[in-house]
């Protein structure tokens, strides 16, 4: 790991984090799949390619347009991740993902790769079904732009109170339907949630 990078990770203030206004929950499907694990990668893929592949979204934190592309999507299915459907439905709503994601932190490229120039992590709330999680999503600034390049999950407790708005909310494959949305507070979503200055990742 880099030292230089736990010691001076360029890092949103808590000040700064905690005053931006409460994230849009994204929510999905609990029963998108009715087949076993390899179907449900089969059919995420394919949804990927046929939606949102090449595609850039905006985020409303930073004004940033965000790219997604074939590599990002191999990421996030590859490797062993928790709750491993719940992590392959949560593609569906990557567009929202991004759209909604808060900033978190910036900090250079741990093996130092010239080509990228910072590494960017956003946080977002989605639910499926019943459960509840954080999703931690990771950006990699390069010469050709701010590109999507992994999420994880990590389930949280739902906070006892969300709020209820009227917004454009996301469906999980269409276009956004305007309906009743709820949110939750920052302070919510990032309890406990530590940078990489405190322990070499964010969670």
């Amino acid at each position: 790991m880099n030292s230089e990078e736990v010691k001076n990770p360029k890092l949103m203030s808590d000040t700064s984090c905690m005053s931006k206004p409460d994230v849009k929950i994204a929510r999905i499907d609990d029963k998108m799949f009715k087949r076993g694990l390899k179907e449900a990668d089969n059919e995420i893929r394919q949804w990927a390619k046929d939606n949102i592949e090449g595609k850039s979204f905006p985020n409303k934190d930073t004004g940033w347009d965000i790219a997604v592309t074939g590599k990002g999507i191999g990421k996030v299915l590859s490797g062993k991740r928790v709750a491993i459907f719940n992590h392959i439905k949560a593609v569906r709503a990557i567009p929202e993902l991004i759209e909604n994601a808060i900033l978190t932190e910036t900090r250079p490229d741990r093996n130092n790769d010239p080509n990228i120039k910072n590494i960017h992590i956003f946080h977002a709330p989605v639910e499926v079904g019943n459960n509840f999680y954080r999703v931690k999503l990771t950006i990699k600034e390069t010469k050709h732009g701010k590109l999507f390049y992994d999420h994880s999950l990590t389930e949280i407790k739902k906070p006892a109170t969300t709020h209820a708005r009227t917004d454009d909310t996301f469906s999980g494959s269409a276009p956004h339907a305007r309906q009743q949305a709820h949110t939750v507070s920052i302070k919510d979503l990032l309890k406990d949630v530590k940078t990489s200055g405190e322990s070499g990742q964010t969670h």
